[in-house]
């Protein structure tokens, strides 16, 4: 009985056009739906620079997406990362935490620099927090230095991460 409802919701909302996004993305009407760690889905807002990626820490629970591979020759990289302290990272304290989500796409951010020696919570992320998810992103040459809780994704991840891949 259970498989005949099933079917026949998927059929109706098949029928309906509805659009159904289950553990990735999904296209509708030519905008980039995500599927949060909730299960709602909402319009990501698409990363392609390290300018957007350096944007997510003004609106720390929105829905991104990364639509290209990151490196030192993507537009930003001198001003953000090639400092003598390197990048800041996101989430960088306990009253701005990162709750939002974050699909690599399956790209990596690579040349990553961080050395906050006196800092705790250093990472790409510095605080992942409770409902917080990152997904998809490889992590690929990171030089990353802090004092405690220090990482590459992130220093601190009370969240969910799923199929990351970190090589130095």
């Amino acid at each position: 009985m259970k498989k005949i409802v099933a079917f026949a919701v998927a059929l109706s909302m098949l029928l309906s056009g509805m659009l159904v996004a289950v553990g990735g993305e999904a296209r509708d009407g030519g905008e980039r739906v995500i599927e949060s760690i909730e299960g709602t889905e909402s319009e990501a807002t698409e990363i392609q620079d390290w300018h957007d990626l350096d944007e997510i820490r003004d609106d720390l629970d929105g829905d991104y997406i990364l639509m290209n591979d990151l490196d030192e020759d993507t537009d930003g990289y001198d001003e953000l990362v090639d400092t003598t302290d390197g990048w800041e990272p996101i989430g960088e304290d306990r009253e701005n935490v990162f709750t939002g989500t974050f699909d690599g796409n399956e790209h990596e951010i690579s040349d990553l620099y961080i050395d906050r020696r006196d800092t705790d919570y250093v990472g790409l992320f510095g605080h992942i927090f409770d409902g917080g998810e990152v997904r998809n992103v490889d992590i690929v040459d990171a030089e990353v230095r802090g004092e405690v809780y220090v990482g590459g994704l992130a220093g601190s991840n009370r969240g969910h991460c799923g199929e990351l891949v970190f090589d130095r």
